[in-house]
């Protein structure tokens, strides 16, 4: 399988390793990874200009590191996002990361389960997951978070297909990869 693995931990995150020890393991497993460390991007924020749907439809104008992002995405069967939980939600490189994902589906709606939602761009798109460090036990933060991936994966035209915890071992989380 062909993962991005996105690793949204900020420069003063206490495991710094745990992203390079994840993908060499899935690498171990047979995958194909891209390890992407936000700290070492230049992602700017969405700008809300709607260029990527109207201007340059799929293109983001922004010139910076996002556009190798999104190349990645798309060649990749899962899009894999790590981070702690800080303040009860991801880290703000892996939300801006989020947010930047708009150019990859259409400004048009259809209607999805009575919801309305954007029309996909692309015939295929990768699986999500999500590994987070909660840092410290709180299931609320841990349920609002898996529900607003589950609806960004929604949105991605995609599943949720993975949401764990650090808690859970390296090997293990290969190995539920695997099973995918």
């Amino acid at each position: 399988m062909k993962i991005t693995l996105v690793d949204g931990s900020l420069k003063n995150y206490d495991k710094p390793n745990y992203t390079k020890t994840l993908c060499k393991e899935l690498q171990q497993q047979g995958h194909e990874v891209n390890l992407i460390v936000l700290e070492n991007k230049q992602i700017n924020y969405c700008n809300g200009c709607w260029s990527c749907w109207w201007k340059t439809p799929g293109i983001c104008p922004q010139k910076d590191d996002m556009h190798e992002i999104y190349k990645s995405y798309m060649k990749s069967d899962m899009v894999l996002h790590f981070s702690s939980l800080d303040m009860g939600f991801v880290s703000s490189k892996l939300k801006t990361i989020n947010d930047r994902t708009i150019p990859l589906v259409h400004p048009y709606m259809t209607i999805v389960n009575g919801e309305c939602h954007h029309k996909k761009r692309y015939d295929k798109y990768p699986y999500l997951g999500l590994i987070v460090d909660p840092k410290k036990d709180n299931n609320e933060d841990l349920e609002i978070t898996r529900d607003l991936y589950s609806r960004m994966a929604l949105n991605f035209k995609t599943e949720l297909k993975l949401y764990t915890t650090i808690q859970k071992s390296t090997e293990d989380i290969c190995n539920e990869i695997s099973s995918i």
